[in-house]
């Protein structure tokens, strides 16, 4: 049986698909049949104590833009990751795009997925972790994971 934020998920899922119908996106997968380029969107989520997360991939094919939030839908922040030449020991090289330069969140995640998926990774994290930190750190990542592994074509 679904509960309550599982039906908000759908809903908010078949609302993203509506509006990308009614602006001329046609399904990935008719592209994809029809052997096309395609740019392809995921949308999944997680809750997290009492908060609900969503994550939304949009694969280029050879990268990834990965967003992260809350139901607010905001984009304060971004960071981008690639593999160089000029890295040693297999490191990406990251930066920050867009937010504080404090937080470095978005320039972690994006590091473990282009080392993970061996592309260039954008990540923006527009969660307020707060006092619980490590716990809704280590959800999401685990969520994140977790739908690479069960979902791989996505990314």
């Amino acid at each position: 049986m679904a509960t309550t934020v599982d039906l908000e998920l759908i809903e908010r899922a078949t609302s993203v698909l509506q509006i990308s119908k009614e602006a001329g996106i046609e399904s990935t997968d008719k592209l994809a049949a029809s052997g096309s380029s395609t740019i392809k969107f995921h949308q999944f989520g997680t809750q997290v104590l009492d908060t609900t997360y969503f994550f939304q991939v949009t694969n280029f094919g050879n990268s990834i833009y990965l967003w992260i939030g809350d139901g607010s839908g905001k984009m304060d922040d971004l960071a981008m990751s690639s593999v160089t030449p000029y890295d040693k020991k297999g490191m990406p090289t990251t930066t920050k795009i867009l937010g504080s330069s404090g937080d470095n969140l978005s320039e972690s995640f994006a590091g473990k997925l282009t080392k993970r998926l061996k592309k260039p990774v954008y990540v923006s994290f527009n969660v307020d972790v707060g006092a619980m930190y490590t716990t809704i750190l280590q959800d999401i990542e685990q969520r994140l994971y977790e739908e690479i592994t069960l979902c791989p074509d996505k990314f």
